[in-house]
């Protein structure tokens, strides 16, 4: 994010701050905590169950799941007029 800013330390925060709202932040949080977090994580999954099949279901439930999360509370806060 700091190259797409063009700023660091200090700047950067202040550079994110400006352009999204808390109710960005937390939608965007609540995704990063829900989703596949690394490409290990997904090799365990593959070395432990031996199936790619189960392997693509996993990665795809993770993200479908924290995309409808982050969209439930986005929309909700919306509507909420928060």
């Amino acid at each position: 994010m700091a190259v797409i800013y063009s700023a660091e330390g200090d700047g950067l925060s202040h550079a994110i701050a400006a352009q999204i709202d808390w109710v960005q932040a937390y939608s965007f949080m609540l995704f990063t905590l829900l989703y596949t977090p690394c490409l290990s994580t997904v090799a365990v999954l593959k070395s432990e169950s031996k199936s790619w099949k189960f392997t693509l279901i996993s990665v795809a439930w993770s993200i479908g799941l924290a995309w409808v999360a982050s969209f439930i509370f986005y929309q909700g806060a919306r509507a909420l007029g928060w």
